[in-house]
C-alpha cells in the first residue's frame, strides 16, 4: 500500500543583492575547507613569524606575542580579501535565478524551487542541512548548493516555524542546525526583525 500524500506547503519570497552577500559570506564562513586552509595558513605565518632571525634574541614570551599580532594582522588581511571578493562577485554579476523572486514548495516528491528563469526538484533523500543565521534560513540541497529564505518573507514566528518543521519532516532530518550540527529536538522559536518595506507575499 502506498503512503498517504500530503499537501504541499507553498512559500514565496525575494532575494536582494544584500540577502546574496549575507548568505555567501555565513556559507563561506562556515566552510570547513576555506576554514581549514585559513587555520593552516595563520599557523603558517605565526610560526615563521615565531622563527625570524629579529626577534631570536628575544624571550620566548616576546617571540610569541610578536608572532601573535603578526598572524592577527594577517587574520584582518585576509578577512578584508574575503569580504572584497565578495562584494565583487555579488555586484558584478547578473545573478539570474539568483535575485529576485523565488517560489519553494515542500512537496512529497521533493522541494520545488522556481524562478522567472529556472525551475527544479530536488529529491528529500539528498537534502543536506537546514542551517539559521540571523536574518536567512539557509537550505543545504547537497553540501554546497543552498536556498537562501529571508526571515523577514514569513508573515509571523508560527509560519516560519512551520516551514522550518515541514523541512524537518520531510527531510527526516535528524535535528535543527543552528549554530552547529546535529542538533536534537524539535525546531526552536525563531525570532522575527522587522518587516520594513516587506512587499513578499506572506505563507
Amino acid at each position: 500500500m502506498e503512503a498517504p500524500q500530503s499537501n504541499p506547503r507553498t512559500h514565496t519570497y525575494d532575494v536582494t543583492r544584500v540577502d546574496l552577500w549575507m548568505g555567501t559570506f555565513a556559507a563561506l564562513s562556515r566552510s570547513r575547507v576555506t576554514n581549514t586552509i585559513s587555520v593552516l595558513l595563520l599557523a603558517f605565518i605565526w610560526f615563521q613569524a615565531f622563527r625570524a632571525a629579529d626577534l631570536a634574541q628575544h624571550s620566548v614570551a616576546v617571540r610569541v606575542f610578536v608572532a601573535l599580532i603578526i598572524a592577527g594582522l594577517f587574520a584582518l588581511v585576509l578577512a578584508a580579501i574575503r569580504v572584497g571578493l565578495i562584494t565583487l562577485h555579488v555586484l558584478t554579476k547578473d545573478h539570474k535565478g539568483v535575485l529576485g523572486r523565488h517560489t519553494i514548495t515542500l512537496a512529497d516528491e521533493g522541494l520545488v524551487e522556481k524562478t522567472e528563469f529556472n525551475e527544479g526538484t530536488h529529491r528529500w533523500a539528498g537534502f543536506h542541512r537546514l542551517r539559521e543565521t540571523g536574518r536567512h534560513l539557509m537550505l543545504y540541497v547537497n553540501e554546497s548548493h543552498f536556498f537562501l529564505v529571508p526571515k523577514r518573507s514569513f508573515a509571523t514566528t508560527e509560519a516560519m516555524n512551520a516551514f522550518v518543521a515541514e523541512v524537518k519532516r520531510r527531510s527526516a532530518t535528524p535535528g535543527w542546525v543552528g549554530g552547529g550540527r546535529g542538533t536534537r529536538g524539535p525546531p526552536r522559536p525563531i525570532p522575527l526583525l522587522p518587516r520594513q518595506g516587506q512587499r513578499n507575499r506572506p505563507t
